[in-house]
């Protein structure tokens, strides 16, 4: 059995087995029965608006290859297989999907990517700065300030790789830094992907909560909760650090750790379930 996949296994089944351990009486009184179908409603359509935003930003780059439509089936299987595969492997899917349905070169497929998963933790960060309680606001303007400094420097930087001895770092370097230049004007369609699902996501807790804190932290559980699954160690379709860091981000809040638990799986499940459906509807329509 492939390694990656057993390592995968081994998170899932160590999450799973400490959840039990340390939250099983407490998971068990959680009123589960008691959440509405309904408070899964606007979560999921902004959900499925977040998938279509991202594939606006993919079309904007490849706005000469690549139409909105096929945009939106390529990211729709690459988001599924992320978050299905173990250890993030799917990752590799959307420079392969590039490479062979659109003839993009894989170099500047796999620059794509790189700059994609970039811009995608530069919104994160910022949005963390944002959200981050008690941070006061001179640190959390200088830290947005210097994160948004260090992208716009970033392209200067790049060059430097032309003396480096190694031709496919040259030729990676190269197809970046023609990536950067392409999705100067696609910021906006990250940032608004990225803040409609922390938005989702948030909601979502509101409902489900019976005390929920308030509207900011709960974005904060949510962003937390991004960043531990953008981690490579990760278990069978992600499960395990995504429910840890929201549950520890809402215990700051006072909410218990088993509640927390409880609402991350339900927000994992739906944005596993969207991007499940995504997948079928991209391969339903392929045919």
């Amino acid at each position: 059995m492939n390694r990656r996949l057993l390592l995968a296994l081994f998170v899932t089944a160590l999450s799973l087995f400490w959840w039990w351990y340390a939250f099983g009486e407490a998971l068990a009184t959680v009123p589960w029965a008691q959440w509405e179908p309904t408070a899964f409603l606007g979560p999921l359509i902004l959900i499925i608006l977040s998938h279509a935003l991202r594939a606006l930003r993919l079309a904007a780059e490849f706005r000469d290859r690549i139409t909105l439509w096929q945009a939106w089936r390529l990211l729709a299987w690459h988001t599924f297989l992320v978050n299905l595969l173990p250890l993030r492997s799917g990752e590799l899917a959307l420079p392969l999907l590039l490479h062979r349905r659109h003839c993009v070169a894989l170099t500047r497929a796999a620059a794509t990517l790189i700059w994609l998963r970039l811009q995608d933790l530069t919104v994160l960060a910022g949005l963390l700065l944002l959200f981050w309680p008690g941070l006061l606001w001179p640190w959390r303007l200088g830290l947005l300030l210097f994160l948004a400094v260090g992208v716009l420097l970033l392209p200067l930087f790049i060059p430097l790789a032309n003396h480096l001895p190694w031709s496919v770092v040259r030729r990676m370097a190269a197809a970046l830094a023609l990536a950067i230049d392409e999705t100067r004007f696609v910021w906006h369609w990250t940032i608004a992907n990225w803040c409609v699902k922390i938005a989702a996501v948030a909601l979502l807790f509101s409902a489900l909560l019976a005390e929920p804190p308030a509207f900011p932290l709960l974005c904060f559980a949510a962003l937390a909760g991004e960043l531990g699954a953008i981690q490579p160690l990760q278990g069978v379709a992600g499960v395990g650090p995504y429910e840890g860091a929201v549950a520890a981000a809402l215990a700051l809040s006072a909410v218990p750790l088993a509640n927390g638990i409880a609402v991350a799986l339900a927000a994992h499940g739906l944005l596993f379930g969207v991007s499940a459906l995504m997948a079928l509807l991209a391969g339903i329509r392929s045919r």
